[in-house]
């Protein structure tokens, strides 16, 4: 039994490196001693290539800010963000909402209830984020001349 376990666990790391990966990281932070884990284990490393979809932009025109969900396979949003990630500068358009991108950040915090990872990124290490152009707001109305 256990040996069949092992084995799709293997098959799904194979074919989901970045979703088991933070199943992992998830597992850890959630359990007792997430806390000692985080600080061994994530302050001051780099995370690789964990995969995601935007819930929500902070603020929503070339945010500073992501919060991200990691959906399993065939779930159906709404998705619930567990990945807040900090940009060095920010995003040159608006994400596109529910976009699946990828990146590598360094953890800097994170909370246990509800689960909520913290990192820091740089947009240069953000692959396949689709955005798009700000809406320009309605034209202001030159305020009339004092006499």
């Amino acid at each position: 039994m256990a040996e069949i376990a092992a084995e799709k666990e293997a098959e799904f790391e194979k074919s989901h490196p970045q979703l088991a990966l933070w199943m992992k990281i998830k597992a850890a932070l959630a359990a007792a001693d997430g806390e000692q884990y985080f600080a061994a284990n994530l302050v001051g490393t780099e995370v690789q290539q964990l995969r995601g979809v935007v819930v929500d932009a902070k603020p929503a025109c070339r945010p500073k800010e992501l919060l991200v969900a990691v959906p399993l396979p065939g779930a159906q949003p709404p998705f619930p963000p567990a990945i807040t990630l900090k940009l060095d500068r920010p995003l040159p358009g608006k994400p596109d909402s529910q976009a699946e991108f990828q990146w590598t950040g360094a953890p800097t915090a994170f909370s246990k209830t509800p689960l909520m990872l913290t990192m820091a990124v740089e947009t240069a290490k953000i692959e396949g984020l689709k955005t798009s152009p700000c809406s320009v707001g309605p034209p202001r109305k030159a305020a009339g001349k004092k006499k």
